[in-house]
């Protein structure tokens, strides 16, 4: 454990976990969603995860127009082709360098996508199961790199019940399955 300084406690990541283009305002979806992507550079976005929306336009219009556009990057450790891979235009994981401090960063997709998009709309790619997928990229970062100092999981999933103080649902679920996430 590290403790905070004042400098630590200035640093911050903006992230989002997917479904920044596709449920957007008319205005964004009039020009194709490039002003969110846009707008997400100028506000210093580093990373995104991939949602079901992401692909509403259809897997190439998303690899060929908005992630290019982007000063950031996608990340889905369970979106992948048939031989298991994900394409270059996004990555399972990012370890980032704060103050001197490595944090993993590992990103999911909900696996409902299939359902909740048109078909064709994931192209090659299929969702595999988020659990053992991230458990699995966490595991691959711990082995690759024991200077990380914490890993996160981000994803695009939701606590569908309980409370505010006890929620219950898929991210839940997850969170209680992985182990040595931060």
């Amino acid at each position: 454990v590290v403790p905070l300084t004042a400098d630590l406690r200035r640093l911050h990541l903006t992230v989002t976990a997917g479904d920044a283009v596709g449920a957007t305002p008319p205005i964004s979806a009039f020009f194709g969603d490039t002003p969110t992507i846009e707008l997400m550079n100028l506000m210093g976005f580093k990373l995104d995860g991939l949602g079901n929306h992401n692909f509403d336009r259809g897997e190439q219009y998303l690899r060929n127009t908005l992630i290019p556009l982007a000063d950031f990057q996608f990340l889905s450790a369970n979106i992948v082709d048939a031989n298991g891979n994900t394409p270059p235009e996004w990555k399972p994981s990012r370890v980032l360098t704060f103050a001197g401090l490595k944090v993993g960063i590992v990103g999911f997709s909900n696996e409902d996508i299939p359902v909740l998009t048109t078909p064709g709309s994931l192209g090659p790619f299929h969702v595999e199961p988020r659990i053992p997928t991230v458990q699995a990229e966490i595991d691959r970062l711990r082995d690759q790199d024991s200077d990380l100092a914490a890993i996160i999981v981000m994803g695009h999933d939701g606590a569908t019940a309980g409370t505010l103080t006890s929620p219950t649902g898929p991210i839940v679920d997850l969170a209680d399955a992985l182990t040595g996430a931060d």
